[in-house]
């Protein structure tokens, strides 16, 4: 039996992702969809949308949409980890030093992928991790992506100026250079360093005439240009890591991906690894059971058993090396009194009473296979 390269778990998935050359830069999401602009003023407490950060405030970044939803996040460029964790306002948090010295940075993130740790090389579209709404409840399931940059200059608007009086949609500190903030220098619109360019959905469509309805209009009309963000990076095919930070998380990783082979705990954070089975089964994936060491076969029994009453129809496979356990399972009859710690009802729908021994049921049977592993 061939079991193919991608591999989901509760925490780990594998699949094939392209990994990108550090030209112009490769979308951070799925969906490549702006839900909030760079350069927009936030007042304060209600009229910050939810934020983090609950001072008066200009949008530093572009928001960009997943649905509301934990998605996975791509690393935009080939570069360096220089942070991984928790950045306060900013949530779980990753920052990627590029090639030129300029810093990306992800905030509010659910999760990391597995193994990511500070120092690390990452390559464009690189699975990262999550989207979330780290630190707060009330945000809704975002990316904020932060560009930054060591040239002071370059982080100045340079034709708004005439229209910073039209509303507070847009501040009138744009004209200004921001802050430098220690670990990603000074901020700018990061539209312009991407290959894409990105529509811009925020729920406003009266500021598009004012502002653009997309982040290089945008731009042009922030800053007066809009410089070339390089040749379209060329594209390989390189394994990469996944993780999920919960059972939903797994979910929209499963969607996303489409993986061959399902890992789950049957105690994990969310629900339950049936809950699992069954939502992947709404999403037209089979259900398939390995039990990779299944000794006398109990176990998957058990776990058929308890598909069927979750409604998943299921099949398993059981494996082991000893061939005399095997045999017992693919057998599948067990004397009584090794069932006798089980709930009846349990036992009921997957065993037949016959004499001091019991039987698989031939529906239950009939799910299950058995063999020994050969290299």
């Amino acid at each position: 039996m061939t079991i193919r390269n991608k591999l989901l778990a509760l925490a780990t998935l594998v699949a094939v992702t392209p990994a990108l050359a550090d030209t112009c830069m490769v979308s951070p999401t799925e969906k490549q969809t702006v839900s909030g602009r760079f350069g927009k003023f936030r007042g304060g407490g209600a009229g910050n949308f939810g934020s983090a950060n609950q001072k008066p405030h200009m949008h530093d970044g572009l928001d960009f949409s997943t649905s509301g939803a934990s998605q996975p996040l791509y690393a935009t460029t080939d570069g360096k980890i220089t942070f991984i964790g928790n950045r306060r306002s900013a949530g779980n948090a990753i920052l990627i030093e590029r090639k030129n010295g300029d810093v990306v940075a992800y905030y509010h993130m659910s999760g990391f992928a597995t193994g990511l740790k500070q120092g690390m090389e990452v390559k464009a579209g690189q699975y990262i991790g999550l989207s979330g709404n780290t630190p707060s409840d009330a945000m809704v399931k975002h990316l904020h992506f932060t560009y930054g940059t060591a040239q002071k200059d370059e982080a100045r608007a340079k034709a708004f100026t005439q229209s910073t009086s039209k509303g507070t949609f847009n501040p009138g500190q744009l004209p200004s250079a921001f802050n430098q903030q220690q670990g990603i220098g000074w901020k700018t619109d990061p539209a312009p360093y991407f290959c894409a360019t990105f529509p811009i959905q925020d729920g406003n469509p009266e500021h598009y005439p004012i502002l653009g309805k997309d982040t290089k209009e945008q731009h042009a009309i922030l800053f007066g240009n809009v410089p070339p963000g390089g040749v379209a990076p060329n594209v390989k095919f390189e394994p990469a890591q996944v993780a999920a930070a919960n059972a939903d998380a797994a979910l929209a990783a499963a969607e996303r991906f489409r993986p061959d082979v399902v890992f789950l705990d049957l105690v994990m954070p969310g629900m339950s690894g049936f809950e699992v089975v069954r939502a992947l089964r709404a999403l037209g994936r089979p259900a398939r059971v390995w039990s990779a060491g299944c000794s006398t076969g109990e176990e998957v029994y058990a776990l058929l058993g308890a598909c069927l009453r979750a409604g998943v129809d299921a099949r398993a496979l059981g494996t082991d090396l000893n061939p005399d356990a095997v045999a017992v399972a693919a057998g599948g009859v067990y004397p009584q009194r090794a069932l006798r710690d089980a709930p009846p009802d349990r036992v009921a729908r997957v065993f037949t009473p016959d004499g001091p021994q019991v039987r698989v049921k031939p529906d239950v049977r009939a799910r299950a296979r058995f063999g020994v592993p050969t290299t």
